[in-house]
């Protein structure tokens, strides 16, 4: 049954701390009614290794399969399959699972039990029972966020649960329905009214209702996620930019509609109409999904308005959504399936930008919304040919070959993305950003050459990637409300001006510096805390900087998130009081220092560790014991010994602070040699033999050994 809660028990599973700990390697895929093998293999992959999405993409699918194999092979692992519909589509992928008789798990959720049984490996499949009436009360209240009724409205909103049958989806939508009504009598009598009927269809009546119950421009909010693949994960970020660029919001003067999105999204969110499966480090939320009947309820209603098409052309309509790889076998390129729509994504298309393609373009006159991904562009990407499209506000593109960019001119473009391997933007075409005065959001490979513009860009708030020696006083203070900021440094003399002139940008919140050359800069010398008095983000990518340069950057007044990836040398990390006294989330990914000497005093507000691929990293220092408001940390592609170290820590915080809430999470333990079949012997022969060593800390803790 939909909405009984099969993939809730599962994400329970799988982010449970004991899992976490255990299993070197975990990852996670939806299947979907719609089985694409290849796209099931990229996602496995990108669960349990650092493949780029370029390498990836030049393999096929035997080797996929052959190459996700390998990096399984001797790993004790937990695969999550979740929503898998057919026994064909379990054929194709359990040879990719190695049995190592180590420990690995694969776990299943389906609808139909003869999935579940074919796939079984002996045990009987768990079948999710509905709730009882005591439970389907207490869900109740849970999400209502209340215990005490009045009698009337707890009489009818127990009948009102009676009649979902014990199904988790329907009682927890219809419990946010009525806390967003108040609480009288004839109202909620209408709701329990209109769930009346025959109770196989109550949880459809339920939905229905919700929906019914939406402001109209929340209802095109809603419908819009029928555009989305099944089990897609939908970024926050995106969504609310395509619905801004929709002309689904309202506004007044000077407010951010992007702000207004949130707003809205939070209220769908809070009616149990989306889930969010992931936050940011400050309680954010990142990325969001829609359950599969709430999807088809999307998609019925939006085809009944005469507003979606999916994977086929039908009829005009105002979102046209193409998933299939089948394009051109499809759809038809008459004028009329056209030339009335607004938004047309075309996610899979692995053919080369052609005459089809053109001719379609053609015929999207009132087009607001053009999306198309993983095409093979020529070498020169010529946008002019979108030039006719006037109503265009958001555009996204990507390749997976080297292209440069040509720009065309759009009046009300708001947002411009083109992504992929080696795009940059021609330079004699880079004058023509200022010609789109509403632009917030513009994002290329790298923006090799950009003139500066002739009056106050007051809108654009994103831009990458930005070429260091573009970084000028003259540019910045001509855009003076850039929020966010992608710096890409490949030339030594023009580095340190464009760090000077970040003072400049005084809305600045988040900054990105790729360095692809050992630059020698001495960052120390910079005065980051007065240049970026504001910048609450800064990540480093291939920066090659010595660990105590970070001493400067460390004295940002209000910095919470620091990501180091690749970015610092040096066989030694030591910090300081008085630095970093406001972040929150630190991130270490591929750095080869061996020892890190720091006291929890220097991180006093840390609440996020993750640390990925630092493979002579011994020990996290003790002192991180002490930080009270550390929640989480991470570890991937690490020693065991820094594993045992976190672990001492969280055993630490519980027995002196009584925080029990920090986790541990650990995925593909770098085994060191003191790890296995004879661990615990090793580990008692040093105690005995040599007294105090790393180990001797870590002595109530069992260390893991694969066998």
């Amino acid at each position: 049954m939909g909405g009984i809660g099969k993939t809730t028990l599962a994400q329970k599973v799988y982010e449970h701390p004991s899992i976490t700990s255990y299993f070197d390697m975990r990852a996670w895929v939806s299947v979907s009614q719609e089985f694409n093998q290849e796209q099931t293999l990229r996602c496995l992959i990108g669960c349990v290794t650092a493949a780029s999405r370029d390498e990836l993409h030049k393999q096929n699918q035997d080797q996929l399969a052959e190459f996700l194999r390998k990096n399984l092979k001797e790993q004790r692992y937990l695969i999550v399959m979740d929503d898998i519909w057919s026994t064909t589509a379990w054929d194709s992928v359990q040879r990719c699972f190695p049995d190592d008789n180590n420990g690995s798990r694969i776990l299943l959720t389906s609808r139909l039990k003869e999935v579940a049984e074919y796939a079984s490996s002996g045990n009987s499949p768990l079948n999710m029972p509905f709730l009882d009436a005591d439970e389907s009360w207490n869900l109740y209240c849970k999400v209502f966020g209340k215990t005490e009724f009045l009698l009337v409205f707890e009489q009818i909103g127990r009948d009102i649960v009676k009649r979902c049958k014990g199904l988790p989806l329907a009682i927890t939508i219809v419990a946010s329905l009525l806390s967003k009504i108040e609480e009288e009598e004839e109202k909620w009598k209408n709701v329990a009214k209109n769930v009346m009927g025959d109770s196989s269809d109550a949880c459809s009546r339920i939905l229905y209702l919700s929906y019914n119950q939406l402001p109209h421009h929340l209802k095109a909010c809603f419908l819009y996620f029928g555009i989305f693949e099944e089990d897609y994960e939908i970024s926050v970020k995106e969504l609310v930019r395509l619905w801004a660029a929709e002309g689904f919001l309202s506004t007044e003067k000077h407010v951010n509609l992007e702000k207004v999105a949130m707003e809205c999204l939070q209220d769908l969110v809070d009616r149990s109409l989306v889930i969010v499966s992931k936050h940011s480090y400050n309680g954010e939320m990142k990325r969001i999904r829609i359950h599969d009947l709430l999807r088809d309820l999307c998609l019925r209603e939006a085809r009944l308005e005469n507003l979606l098409n999916v994977n086929g052309v039908k009829k005009p309509c105002r979102w046209i959504s193409h998933t299939s790889i089948y394009f051109y076998d499809e759809v038809m390129f008459e004028d009329e399936y056209f030339h009335k729509s607004h938004s047309f994504h075309l996610t899979h298309l692995s053919y080369s930008w052609n005459e089809d393609v053109y001719r379609l373009l053609s015929h999207l006159k009132l087009v607001r919304v053009l999306e198309i991904r993983n095409i093979y562009w020529d070498r020169v990407i010529d946008l002019n040919v979108l030039a006719n499209l006037v109503h265009l506000r958001y555009l996204a593109l990507s390749t997976n070959r080297f292209s440069k960019i040509k720009l065309f001119e759009h009046w009300n473009m708001q947002s411009l993305t083109v992504s992929g391997y080696d795009v940059t933007l021609d330079s004699s075409e880079a004058y023509r950003i200022w010609k789109m005065p509403l632009l917030r959001n513009f994002c290329i490979g790298k923006i090799l050459s950009l003139k500066d513009p002739p009056v106050v860009y007051r809108n654009l708030e994103n831009i990458s990637w930005l070429d260091s020696k573009l970084c000028t006083k003259d540019l910045f203070t001509m855009i003076p409300n850039l929020k966010t900021l992608g710096v890409y440094c490949g030339n030594d003399d023009d580095i340190p001006d464009c760090f000077y002139n970040f003072v400049h940008l005084e809305q600045l919140e988040k900054l990105s510096i790729k360095m692809w050359i050992n630059s020698g800069l001495v960052m120390c010398s910079i005065p980051w805390a007065t240049s970026l008095p504001n910048l609450k983000k800064l990540s480093l990518l291939m920066s090659y900087l010595q660990w105590s340069e970070l001493r400067a950057i460390s004295m940002l007044p209000n910095l919470e998130v620091l990501k180091l990836i690749n970015a610092c040398k040096g066989s030694e990390w030591e910090t300081y009081d008085g630095g970093f006294h406001r972040l929150k989330r630190l991130v270490i990914k591929k750095a080869d220092f061996q020892c890190w000497n720091a006291v929890g005093d220097h991180f006093p507000m840390l609440e996020c560790l993750e640390i990925s691929e630092c493979y002579c990293l011994k020990e996290i220092p003790s002192g991180f014991a002490d930080i009270t408001t550390l929640a989480l940390i991470q570890l991937s592609k690490c020693s065991d010994s820094l594993l045992a170290s976190a672990k001492w820590i969280q055993e630490e915080q519980n027995n002196n602070y009584g925080n029990d809430a920090l986790l541990v999470r650990s995925e593909n333990i770098w085994e060191s040699g003191f790890a296995s079949t004879s661990a615990k012997w090793i580990q008692d022969e040093q105690l005995n033999n040599y007294g105090k060593s790393i180990l001797a800390r870590f002595e109530n803790i069992s260390l893991r050994v694969n066998i």
